[in-house]
């Protein structure tokens, strides 16, 4: 029925009209767009997948697939934008890498030389961050020209020459340190901080002398004036934490158990809640010098095995015994040498401790 229907059809007016052959089958292959990653484009993952590009730009620039990726990935202003998100997160390793993707696009941006300068500087990585800076300086041009106003120009030339500062700081390298203080005071003398950065500096230099007299005092073997300039020295800076270290190990070797655990105690106090506020140490500099994390696990290791050993010279091996176990849970598994040199300092004190019990028994 439906055949003859369909002839019918086909019939006008007496003519006959026969449809077009069959077309020959042609095989088609569709294929996804290349993509860096091997998942499907979505867009929940597309800022994870831009933030990864960025950290790891500098491994992937030979990789093809990096010319699809979207154009505001080698734009500097936005690498600079993404390098201060990352900055604020705390995740500084990937603004550094965001802000020299956007210096490697446009090397005279003397904002995003002074923000990198200032992630190494939370690093406490001193020689990249001076060389950002004096890059910067170098840009003077750029400086007069980049800012459309003349406050926000003196707060970045502000803001440079206390970067540099302090760099110069960590390099123990005070003298040009102050004079680039005094330069930002010079700048602008109404400025708070220059005041503040220059009196801690200044207290900072005369302790750093005390201290190195009483290095080589103790080196040879004058302990008693190693004590006192070590004494003057903790007057004018409470806080300085490895003349406290010093002073103890001073007290140790003069077999002074009670004045070693004093100043371990108020050394390891300050590494767990950090400076003491004073005027003096109200400041930017006091809080880039102050130890990284890595600086505070390795003294602290340090502090407590040395007043375990004070402890063992007034015959409380309990304590002594206590520090130590403190010690080995805060030594990092890396140091091996470290680690077994505190096991073994354990062991022999559990040996100790269990013949005096079997004596005690008898």
């Amino acid at each position: 029925f439906f055949l003859r229907e369909v002839k019918k059809d086909l019939v006008i007016e007496d003519k006959i009209y026969l449809p077009p052959p069959i077309r020959e089958s042609v095989q088609l292959s569709f294929r996804h767009t290349p993509r860096l990653f091997k998942t499907p484009l979505r867009q929940s993952t597309k800022k994870r997948e831009e933030e990864f590009i960025i950290k790891n730009r500098s491994k992937l620039r030979d990789n093809a697939l990096l010319v699809d990726t979207d154009v505001s990935n080698v734009d500097p202003v936005w690498l600079t934008t993404k390098g201060d998100e990352f900055y604020q997160r705390g995740d500084i390793v990937s603004a550094i890498n965001a802000y020299s993707e956007a210096l490697n696009a446009d090397g005279r941006m003397v904002e995003t030389l002074l923000a990198r300068a200032a992630c190494y500087l939370d690093l406490r990585e001193a020689d990249p961050c001076i060389a950002d800076c004096m890059a910067a300086l170098k840009l003077s041009d750029s400086i007069e020209t980049r800012f459309e106003t003349d406050e926000a120009r003196l707060l970045f030339q502000k803001k440079l020459l206390t970067t540099l500062g302090m760099a110069f700081c960590m390099k123990t390298e005070h003298d040009k340190a102050l004079e680039l203080f005094h330069s930002v005071l010079q700048l602008d003398k109404n400025d708070h901080d220059a005041p503040r950065n220059m009196r801690y500096l200044e207290t900072l230099m005369e302790v750093a002398d005390l201290k190195a007299k009483a290095d080589k005092n103790f080196s040879m073997g004058s302990l008693e004036e190693a004590k006192e300039n070590y004494s003057k020295a903790e007057k004018l800076d409470p806080g300085h934490i490895q003349v406290l270290m010093n002073r103890s190990a001073v007290c140790l070797a003069m077999q002074d158990s009670a004045a070693c655990s004093k100043d371990c105690n108020t050394a390891l106090d300050l590494l767990s809640k950090g400076k003491p506020k004073s005027d003096s140490s109200a400041c930017a500099l006091a809080n880039i010098l102050h130890p990284t994390p890595c600086t505070k696990r390795k003294w602290q290791v340090i502090l407590l095995c040395r007043r375990s050993a004070a402890k063992r010279l007034s015959n409380d091996l309990r304590g002594a015994l206590a520090d130590l176990e403190l010690a080995k849970g805060i030594t990092s598994n890396d140091d091996d040498v470290a680690v077994k040199s505190i096991a073994k300092d354990i062991d022999d004190l559990k040996a100790k401790l269990n013949s005096i019990k079997t004596q005690d028994t008898k």
